[in-house]
């Protein structure tokens, strides 16, 4: 739950910054990081770039505001 809530802040401040109207499709957040990781267990910074830079809806966000994805980061 914590994990789709700091994505749901992370998406929400991106539109308010970009000047972008968008509705927040919560569900999909839920889906989206239920389907990844097991309900319950403690989430890596590692394990949470490797999954966000392998992942299409990530990667699309990432070139959609043409920032530098989480492959970029260094651990």
């Amino acid at each position: 739950m914590d994990l789709e809530f700091a994505i749901q802040c992370a998406v929400i401040s991106t539109c308010k910054i970009f000047d972008i109207n968008n509705d927040l499709n919560e569900i999909e957040i839920t889906t989206l990081i239920r389907a990844t990781f097991n309900d319950g267990i403690r989430i890596t910074l590692p394990q949470l770039l490797k999954w966000a830079s392998s992942t299409e809806e990530v990667k699309a966000y990432f070139s959609f505001f043409r920032m530098d994805g989480p492959e970029m980061i260094s651990i």
